[in-house]
């Protein structure tokens, strides 16, 4: 069954704090099967001094990042940049501070699974990464959350991209903001799934609130 669910208000300033554990959707909506409820992992044991395969750091403001000999980071050694790659199930990527462009876009794919979904977010509600680029998702069961994206192409795209496919992936949790014209989610031809968008603040003076374009 296809669906999406968007909870979001629009505004040029709007607080909105709804729980996801606590959200009722509206009547005649089902209750989305993926996106909602699931809670972030816990720092793994070898964390803050060591690498963890699939465990991904990046903060591009402390002192001792880098990506040389880095292919993880972890707190006391991250990451500079948002790597553009396939994460397998169960990957994590926690992303602090920024600003993040990455080459204009920041395009990834996640092959997650219902129990072993892929976590690419900020940090928490109150502590967001900070995205410039136009940040491209694709694959399976991933959960996108606790971001700022500022610029005035503050864009989310999820769907098919070169060739792949996009279904269960879940953005939360975040905030868009620009003069632009360009403010928006992109998504089309989802594969028998569902996009859930909830808890978002969208900040903007000329936008596209959702665009079914395509991809560059």
């Amino acid at each position: 069954m296809k669906y999406i669910l968007i909870n979001t208000l629009i505004a040029l300033i709007i607080t909105f704090n709804t729980l996801a554990q606590n959200y009722q959707p509206p009547g005649g909506i089902p209750v989305p099967e993926f996106g909602l409820s699931e809670e972030a992992p816990a720092w793994p044991s070898s964390w803050p001094s060591n690498e963890v395969v699939n465990y991904y750091y990046i903060d591009n403001t402390h002192p001792n990042a880098t990506n040389a000999s880095n292919t993880y980071g972890s707190p006391d050694r991250p990451r500079t940049s948002i790597p553009e790659i396939t994460y397998p199930a169960g990957s994590y990527v926690e992303i602090h501070a920024g600003l993040y462009l990455g080459g204009g876009q920041i395009i990834f794919t996640g092959n997650g699974t219902e129990t072993e979904p892929v976590w690419i977010r900020g940090v928490s509600s109150s502590d967001k990464g900070d995205i410039s680029g136009e940040m491209i998702v694709k694959g399976s069961y991933g959960i996108i959350e606790n971001f700022v994206f500022s610029t005035d192409y503050a864009v989310v795209g999820v769907g098919p991209h070169n060739g792949s496919t996009a279904h269960h992936i879940a953005i939360r949790n975040n905030e868009m903001f620009g003069t632009g014209t360009d403010v928006s989610f992109r998504f089309h031809d989802f594969a028998d799934a569902a996009l859930v968008i909830h808890n978002m603040v969208l900040i903007w003076f000329s936008a596209t609130l959702l665009s079914k374009g395509g991809f560059i």
